[in-house]
């Protein structure tokens, strides 16, 4: 039934300069236009939190970055001593 009030819905493309991905999403009524959605004003708490998750994830990317970079160095290693061993 609510599909009858959208004329239409614009996904815009992510937007990760921050560190955090953004994308901004229109929905257009009939009748109405552009549904404009105001941002609710975050508490001290939500902030600290945000802030938290926000480090939590940065410090998750590098872990798993130099793990996989571990990894790659390991595999090099043994496929030269393989190289080595049969050549």
């Amino acid at each position: 039934m609510i599909n009858e009030f959208v004329d239409k819905i614009v996904v815009h493309e992510a937007d990760k300069s921050t560190g955090d991905r953004i994308q901004q999403i229109d929905i257009y009524l009939k009748y109405v236009g552009k549904l404009d959605v105001p941002m609710p004003e975050l508490t001290p708490e939500q902030m600290k939190e945000n802030e938290r998750k926000r480090r939590k994830r940065a410090w998750g990317r590098t872990y798993w970055r130099r793990r996989k970079e571990r990894e790659q160095a390991e595999q090099e290693a043994k496929e030269k001593e393989l190289s080595e061993a049969v050549g």
